[in-house]
Formats: C-alpha cells, structure tokens, sequence
C-alpha cells in the first residue's frame, strides 16, 4: 500500500528554484572550501591517498613505498607480513584509483606531478557532485512530502550546508560518500513508493544501501530493516531485484578485501593485535600508545555525555537536531510522517543501534580521533532531517518557534563552517571548553630521569681511557662541513673526587680548528649540580669561562628541562634512535644593549657516547618569533654503539 501523500497543489515556481539555488549555493561553497583546502592533511585521509598512488603507479595494495613520500606517511596503517597496508577497507581507494587512472590517461597528471589538481578533480567528483546530484533529487522529494514552505527550506539548508557532513567534502573519507548513497537510497525506496510496477527504484534502492553498508559498517542494521520491510510488501522483487544489486558492492567489497588482504577479515578488524602494534625500524606504532583523545581517558557516562550534548555532542554541535526528538515526541506529528516503510521509526531504531554499537566499544573511546564531529554518527543526519519535518512545520506557525528554529540551524551551520580548513581538527566546542580547562587530553609531558645540567648526558666509567667512548658530530656551513668531536681522555688525577676528562676538538675547513680539554667531577656532574660546582679544570680565566659556556651550550648556565620523546633517524643505522628531547634557554644582553633570545635544544641518548645524538643553537629577536639563526649538529660517527633496552613506545 502507497504511503505517498494525497494530492497536493502543485509547488510554486519561485519556491522551487529557491530550493535549488540552496542546494547549488551550498555547494558551490563546499566546492570554494575544497579549492582553498590543501590535501593529506590528516592521517585519515593520507592513508586512502597512500592505497591509491600504490595501486595506480605500482599495482599494489602494500604502501611502504607511498608513506615514504614526504609529506605522505599516515598513522592508519598496519604491518602485515612485512609489508605496510592501509588500515581502511579497500574498496573506496580502489574505485578512486581507477578515476585517477581515468584522469592521469586524460591529462597527464599524477599524484607526484600535480597533486594539487589530481586530488582537488577527484574528490569534486566523488563528493561534491554525487551530493549535489542526492540533494537535488531529495529537494523534490521534500516538496512532494514535506509541504510547508518554511519546514521544506530549513530542512534543506540543513541538509546542504548544516550538517556535520558538509566539512568532510573537502576531504577522502568514507562518511560522505555513504550519506550520498543513503541519500540515493531513500529516494529510491520512495521512487518504489510511487511507482509500485516500476523495477529499476529496487535495482537502485538494493546496490546504493549496500554500497552505504561497505562504508558504514553499522549502516546493515538500516539495510537489513529496509530489507524487511520490503520483503513484507513484495517478495519476489525483494530478493529478485533488491537482494540481486546489494551483492554487487558487497560482492567488489570482499573482493577487494582479498586481494589486499589474502583473505576476508578487513585489517581495520585486527586492531589491537600484532598487525597494529608493531616496532618497524626502531620506531613504535603510534597504536601501541596511541596519543591525546586517542588515549581512551573517558568512562562510560563521560563518554556519552560527550558523544550527545559535549564537545563532540550530536546535539550540541548541531542543536537543530533537537527538533527531530520533538517529531518522536509529540504523537500528533509523529503521525504525521509520510515515509515510506515507517522510516521514522526505522531512523530513530537504526540511531539507537548505531550509538550502542560504538559505545560497547570502550577500547576505541576516542570520538573518531581528531575531527569536528562524532564521525560515526554523521552518515544518519540526512535522515534526522527527513524526520525533523513535521516539528520544524509545527513550530514555524509562531513567531516564537520560527526564532527557536532559525538560532539552531544558525548555530548548526556555524559548527559545520568554523572549520573552514577542513575536519581534521577539533570541534569549537572541544577548544572553548579546552581554554575554560574543563577537559584537558593533552600528553602528560616526560621528565628527564634525573636534573641536567649540560647539553652532555653521560661521561663513561671505565678505569682508564676507554679509546672507543667518542662522538663526532657534524653540521653545514656556508664555507663547508664542521664536526666537533668529544671524546674520552679518561679519569682525572684529582684526589678529592672522582673525575672524568672530555677531550674537545673542532675541525672547520678554515684553519680554526680548536681544541680544548674539560675535566669534571663526575657524580655530581651526572646528578644536574650548577655546572660551577662541576667543573674541575681548567682553573684559570679565560679557559674556565670558555669551558663552562661549551658545557652549557649557553653563555651563562641554566638548568635543562624535557620537551619530547621523539625517534631520530641518523645515517649510522637503519632503526631510529629513542631520544629524549631537551631544551634550555636564557636571554642574552648583547653590547649594543638589545637583548637576544637563545635555546639550546638536545636530543639525548644513552645509546651514543657521551648521551647525545643531536643538539642544535637557536638564536631569536622576539621570543615569540621565528629563529634568527640556528645551527644544528647531528651525530655523524660513533667509537662504539652502547646497549640499550628493547625500544619502548613513544610516552
């Protein structure tokens, strides 16, 4: 039995063509979003991009050699049987690679040639135009089943520009592109409405659910009721027509997945095994420690108030969202909903389903990772606005409601468009309630095991001179390479304390080549003691004041505070070294009586003599500015690597 509502007068011109300009307006600003966007700027995205170039330029599914790119490496990614794939189901980036195939045959461009063009043509064809092509269709399925005016433009100014969604189409994700086949979806499920003899709205109804399912995993709760539904009203054409075009994106889904994978298990399935924690090359996975809201802080209740009216709440960063509560409500205008299928109830069953799906899985209570929305949620909000109709209709015959309805679709619209950049950054909410700290998922920062003194970490304990404890470091001027070299010259002939000396050389291809020998009482040294108390030899000026400025790193010294831990590649080895990053600073009064600005940063690790890997001089006008010069030095040889623990992850 049709559900389609009786005759209505036929819409009038100017208030459909308002209704497209919205339409075309709101994606024409999306469109103007996407141009001014720039691309892989998020892990998320990255790791799609990655699949696609090694599918296109290698005719593979591995992305060891794509993360290598700069400016290309992703988080989203697991190791499997030696090789780097992406953690995201294959089928989406292997659709892309083929219009990427497409349009490199057409124009010549690549991802490596004109990145900008390939990425920005690409994603207007994946999601700009399949939603505008959705949007316009549903534009005139809501003057058919939405009849009020107002209800009808403030659904669709919702729908095109009010939605969390509309941040997402300026980037490769999975979340528009399954509302844009919901969308398709429903239209057709209403097309089967209107047209009961007609075959083609099952065909399109059956392939569009399914493919919103390879998607939206949580989507089958919604495809399997709307196969239910159907099934009751007409059998034969369910499984012949619905049922035979849904295999076709499950179908290429499981195919794709074997062909990546070797089997059928999706890797975004693994997580929490082997495949996601691993050490490649000396370096963690960011899983096995994963990092800011990625941490899983929050309890259960902390976590749902979040995820419902918090910094990613569904109805706090869309309020206009509360209305489609007020449709269930009120009796009287749930009645009212002409859907076909009763996909008013469907809509609100299919939500609840969905929420708990994602709430039963406290190992991930990260909100989607760092982006504006609860990402999971945002393929339903085309139908929130379907079912908001009948309230929005209700409330706009009082002045009252009219104003009710128009803050919260402002401020719907405003969450959707403060992050003009694109999604992958936290919500405005998250950063004012960040500046009130009232929620705080920053890292805790690491501290150094012990104070420290000097830009030198560790001074050898061998009884005599250890020939191979020595570090040379070396950096690029403008006349050449300079190395500066420290290395052990054994213990000291004080016999109040126990001292080690550091034999300091300089090599430049000027002829200014210096040399310079420390000596220093070594426990009170290594225990961070002022560097004046340390220092031994030499004992006479002005040696001992260039001695203590070389210990220092500064001209006057100050103590050394933790910055980082940070993996530090060097041309010595494979695996990246595990170093704790430091930073001391002072201001410095220059003769002319202005004052600059300098930091000596230090990349500390107890693999390398002496503890240090790296160390760099910065020098600054304005605190708060950019350097005004800077050298950094990187160790370049070693007289011997010194056993450290298994690498642990980065903290």
């Amino acid at each position: 039995m049709s559900t389609e509502p009786p005759s209505q007068p036929p819409q009038s011109l100017t208030l459909r063509w308002v209704g497209i300009l919205i339409v075309l307006a709101g994606m024409g600003f999306s469109t103007g979003r996407l141009i001014s966007s720039g691309p892989l700027k998020s892990a998320n995205d990255r790791s799609r991009w990655c699949t696609v170039w090694a599918l296109v330029e290698r005719n593979t599914y591995q992305i060891d050699e794509a993360r290598s790119k700069p400016g290309w490496d992703t988080i989203d990614l697991v190791k499997h049987e030696g090789h780097f794939y992406s953690t995201k189901p294959p089928l989406l980036p292997w659709m892309v690679s083929q219009l990427y195939r497409g349009l490199r045959g057409v124009t010549g461009w690549t991802l490596d040639s004109h990145l900008l063009n390939v990425t920005r043509t690409l994603l207007f064809l994946i999601n700009i135009l399949p939603m505008t092509i959705a949007l316009l269709l549903w534009r005139a399925m809501l003057a058919r089943r939405l009849t009020d005016p107002f209800a009808q433009l403030v659904v669709l100014i919702f729908l095109t520009s009010g939605t969390m969604l509309t941040p997402f189409l300026s980037v490769f994700n999975n979340h528009t592109i399954g509302a844009a086949s919901l969308m398709f979806g429903v239209w057709a499920l209403e097309q089967i409405d209107r047209h009961p003899l007609a075959r083609w709205p099952w065909i399109v109804c059956g392939m569009s659910l399914s493919f919103l399912v390879c998607n939206e995993l949580p989507a089958a709760s919604l495809a399997g009721l709307v196969f239910l539904g159907l099934w009751a009203k007409a059998p034969r054409r369910t499984w012949g027509l619905f049922v035979t075009a849904a295999l076709v994106p499950i179908g290429m889904f499981f195919w794709t997945n074997y062909e990546a994978t070797g089997g059928w298990r999706p890797f975004y399935s693994y997580y929490g095994t082997e495949k996601y924690r691993f050490i490649h090359e000396g370096v963690p996975s960011y899983w096995m420690a994963p990092r800011g809201i990625d941490r899983n802080l929050d309890s259960f209740p902390v976590y749902l108030l979040h995820c419902t009216i918090g910094h990613h709440g569904w109805f706090s960063l869309t309020p206009l969202l509360v209305w489609t509560l007020l449709t269930w409500a009120v009796p009287a205008w749930r009645r009212t909903i002409s859907w076909p299928l009763r996909l008013g109830e469907i809509t609100a069953l299919v939500s609840l389903l969905v929420l708990a799906f994602y709430l039963q899985k406290t190992e991930n209570y990260n909100y989607g990772g760092v982006s504006v929305a609860l990402r999971w949620m945002i393929w339903l909000s085309p139908l929130w606005g379907l079912v908001m109709g009948p309230a929005i209709a209700a409330l706009g015959r009082y002045w009252l409601g009219r104003i009710a309805v128009v803050i919260t679709l402002l401020i719907s619209i405003g969450s959707a468009w403060v992050p003009y950049d694109g999604p992958w950054r936290q919500s405005w909410i998250f950063d004012a309630m960040t500046r009130a700290h009232w929620i705080d998922y920053s890292d805790p920062k690491p501290v150094l095991p012990r104070k420290v003194s000097s830009w030198i970490y560790t001074l050898p304990d061998s009884p005599g001179i250890d020939s191979t404890y020595w570090v040379e470091f070396t950096t690029q001027t403008t006349s050449g390479p300079e190395t500066l070299l420290l290395r052990d010259a054994g213990p000291g002939p004080s016999a109040n304390s126990i001292t080690r000396r550091i034999e300091v050389q300089w090599e430049a291809r000027t002829p200014s080549s210096r040399s310079l020998l420390i000596e220093v009482a070594r426990e009170p040294f290594l225990a961070g003691k002022p560097l004046t108390e340390c220092l031994v030899a030499p004992t006479a000026e002005p040696e001992r004041q260039i001695a203590l400025t070389f210990l220092a790193g500064l001209p006057q010294p100050v103590p050394y505070w933790s910055s980082a831990i940070k993996y530090l590649r060097t041309a010595l080895q494979r695996d990246a070294l595990r170093t704790h990053v430091a930073y001391a600073y002072t201001p410095w009064k220059k003769p002319d009586g202005t004052v600059q600005h300098l930091t000596r940063n230090v990349w500390f690790s107890e693999q390398i003599p002496f503890g240090v890997a790296q160390f760099e001089s910065q020098s600054r006008e304005d605190l708060q500015g950019p350097p005004s010069s800077s050298q950094k030095f990187g160790v370049s040889r070693v007289g011997q690597w010194i056993p450290s623990p298994v690498p642990q992850p980065l903290q």
